[in-house]
């Protein structure tokens, strides 16, 4: 089958146990395009045995602003967005092609299989047909966005068909346990609370309504999408993903009663005096206290 072309983007940092079955996996694409973000492992390495478009972009703790790089690197008609940790499967490469044939549509819907904690999920948004997301689509529509968790904005104009083909989904092979979610989880509230203090996206604006995103994302998780159906892992994954909320809230809130950057040594200081308080200590060198 003859097919215009299709680029496929991939970010990396520290992707060496993931990458080469990622690209194994991309054999059927006309370029592939790795950028990667100052990886100290042998991600590179592993890279440039399968092509030669290999590019560095500066590590921010989140892809999305890499993945705007990496779509200006692309020649081809077609994108394909594929993470390291992710395999395209035979059956989602025809259902590709095939579209890209018949240039019919301008971004395509694709299914995800979503494996944590060492299982494949049932529920909680992530089982079978719960999980897409606008991974393909034309290049010169345009829908990645810089936004942390805002990947991609799809145009209301765009023609957009949701792949259904048996097999035809991308795996992705995410969290290995809870100690892997707990330090993305960690680092992407912050991402959201700094964005949300620099005024790149909304924050909440009290902890009411913070807590009213939190149930609600335990409600749609557990209940409506049968989180339950995954036993103790669905109620844990739906309790973080509604502590999500609460986090960032929180990590707002102290940035902006004490600083972006400082709110940490702003509260040691506080620690500080009222430990010479609890020892004893007050009034001795009271202007030496924070």
């Amino acid at each position: 089958m003859n097919h215009p072309g299709i680029s496929v983007l991939v970010n990396t940092r520290n992707e060496e146990d993931n990458l080469r079955a990622c690209l194994e996996s991309l054999g059927r694409a006309s370029q592939i395009v790795v950028v990667d973000m100052e990886s100290e492992d042998r991600t590179v390495e592993i890279a440039r045995g399968f092509t030669e478009d290999i590019y560095s972009h500066p590590k921010l703790g989140y892809a999305d602003p890499a993945r705007a790089f990496a779509l200006s690197k692309a020649t081809c008609d077609w994108v394909l967005i594929v993470d390291a940790d992710e395999i395209v499967t035979p059956p989602l490469w025809d259902e590709l092609e095939r579209l890209a044939s018949e240039n019919a549509i301008d971004v395509a819907l694709v299914p995800f299989r979503t494996w944590m904690f060492g299982r494949r999920l049932n529920g909680g948004g992530w089982g079978p047909g719960q999980e897409t997301h606008p991974r393909f689509f034309r290049r010169a529509v345009n829908i990645i966005s810089d936004r942390v968790h805002m990947m991609f904005d799809v145009p209301s104009t765009a023609r957009v068909y949701p792949v259904s083909a048996k097999d035809a989904v991308i795996e992705h092979f995410n969290y290995y346990d809870l100690f892997h979610f707990i330090d993305k989880f960690n680092r992407y509230t912050t991402i959201e609370a700094m964005n949300a203090f620099e005024g790149k996206k909304e924050g909440f604006p009290s902890f009411r309504s913070a807590l009213f995103k939190a149930i609600k994302e335990f409600t749609r998780r557990y209940v409506i999408k049968k989180g339950y159906r995954d036993g103790g892992e669905g109620f844990l994954l739906a309790f973080l993903m509604s502590a999500y909320y609460l986090s960032a809230w929180q990590k707002e809130r102290q940035m902006r009663s004490l600083g972006k950057t400082e709110y940490r040594s702003a509260i040691k200081s506080v620690y500080d005096r009222e430990k010479r308080k609890a020892s004893g200590l007050t009034g001795l060198n009271d202007q030496e206290l924070p």
